[in-house]
């Protein structure tokens, strides 16, 4: 008699474990029986660019700050990262390897470019990039309307002309120094590089997309 009512105890707590474990197997939660997959860090991506820009890969070009060193962005977004891809000096000869829009903010005309600055690759503002050597070189003045460029008396399109006549198209000048605009609180206000030039008598500055090298 107790060895039957000892049998039938044991079926029960048998029956009970069982059906804890079938519980246990269909909880999606429990890593006893499902394995779960970690969630890979995302990457990002640099974004797609189809239009025309002032650089490509492959490029060379000059960096260009105001101060003795700059910091690179650690990916193709205006965030918080200043510095995180790395520090480079200014008038450094760098190779361009990839290009993107903002990542952070899509609807900003900024360009970014990838460049290798001897430290390791950082992203660096399209304005921060010259395609005219600063040390002094020689360029050609081409205007995209044909009509020559102004030579300005600062490194700003609203100073004085230092001539009523443009340099003309085709005038190969020799290039003394690159600048942003000083007379603004930040570069993104005018987000152009000023060249300095002296074409015949007259040594002004000109936007810097109104020069190809003279080995173009």
């Amino acid at each position: 008699m107790h060895s039957r009512l000892r049998q039938q105890q044991l079926s029960v707590l048998a029956a009970l474990a069982s059906l804890v474990l079938a519980v246990l197997a269909c909880t999606s939660n429990d890593t006893l029986f499902i394995q779960l997959t970690a969630t890979p860090t995302p990457t990002i991506v640099p974004t797609a660019l189809a239009l025309e820009t002032k650089l490509n890969a492959g490029d060379v070009a000059w960096t260009i700050s105001s101060g003795y060193t700059m910091g690179m962005l650690a990916k193709p977004g205006t965030g918080v990262d200043l510095g995180a891809g790395g520090q480079c000096f200014r008038n450094t000869k760098v190779t361009v390897v990839a290009k993107s829009k903002d990542v952070d903010n899509p609807s900003s005309n900024l360009i970014l470019y990838q460049v290798d600055c001897g430290s390791g690759p950082g992203w660096l503002k399209e304005y921060e990039l010259s395609k005219i050597d600063p040390a002094g070189t020689e360029a050609l003045i081409k205007s995209p309307d044909g009509k020559g460029a102004i030579l300005y008396s600062q490194a700003d399109a609203k100073s004085k002309p230092v001539s009523t006549t443009p340099c003309a198209d085709g005038t190969k000048v020799t290039t003394s120094d690159v600048a942003e605009n000083p007379n603004v609180a930040d570069a993104s206000q005018d987000p152009h590089l000023y060249i300095q030039v002296t074409c015949g008598s007259d040594t002004g500055y000109v936007l810097e997309t109104m020069l190809v090298p003279a080995s173009s």
